[in-house]
This record gives C-alpha cells, structure tokens and sequence, in this order.
C-alpha cells in the first residue's frame, strides 16, 4: 500500500511540473493578449487565438486520457483528477479573459482557483 501511495504521489507531482507551468504559460498568454487589445485598441489575430486554445485543449485531453487510465490501476485516484479539474480551471481563467477581454473576471477565475487549491 506504501508503495502504491508513493507511486501517485510521484505521478500526481511530475503532473504538476509538466501540465503546470504550461496551463499558467497558456494562462499568461490569455491575460497578455486581453491587455494588448486593451492597450493597442486592436484584436489580437484570430490565428493566435485558435492556435493557443486548441492547443490547450488538446493538452488537457492527453493528460485527462493518462490519467484516467492510470486510475483504474491506482488506490488513490483522486489526486490526478484534483490537479487535472485545478489546470482545466486555468486554461478556462486564459480563455475567458481572451474572448471577454476583462481582466477582472480572469482575477475571479484566478481567485476561485487559489480557493480550490486550498481546499485540496
């Protein structure tokens, strides 16, 4: 049963480096581009905004998809779906922003998040 804890431990944690900084670079992207247009009174090119999302959402996929799979196999399946639903909420944070352009509501978002952390 240790063993098994430590393992997901590890996986949950290499989860959090890997998916973590890229959801908040996706993140940051969606806060920048939403202060350019408000900056530069232009729109960001739609090109940007299909490319990032999509990739964003193709991210989130694969690492829903590994570790669903890795639940059917671990005790504590819980952890991998706390920080997969935790960096869905940050790529939703960056979208939200981008597509509204309003900076408060990402601060919401990103308040809502922190909240659900500590609740983890």
């Amino acid at each position: 049963a240790i063993v098994l804890m430590l393992e997901t431990i590890l996986f949950a944690f290499l989860f959090f480096i890997l998916v973590g900084p890229l959801s908040l670079f996706f993140f940051g992207v969606g806060i920048a581009a939403c202060w350019l247009e408000k900056k530069l009174k232009k729109s960001v090119p739609k090109a940007i905004n299909a490319v990032v999302f999509k990739a964003i959402a193709a991210l989130l996929l694969l690492a829903m998809g590994f570790f669903l799979n890795l639940a059917f196999f671990e005790i504590y399946f819980w952890v991998p779906f706390l920080f997969t639903a935790f960096f869905a909420g940050f790529a939703a944070a960056g979208y939200a922003c981008f597509k509204k352009k309003d900076i408060k509501l990402a601060a919401i978002c990103f308040i809502g998040l922190f909240l659900a952390l500590l609740a983890i």
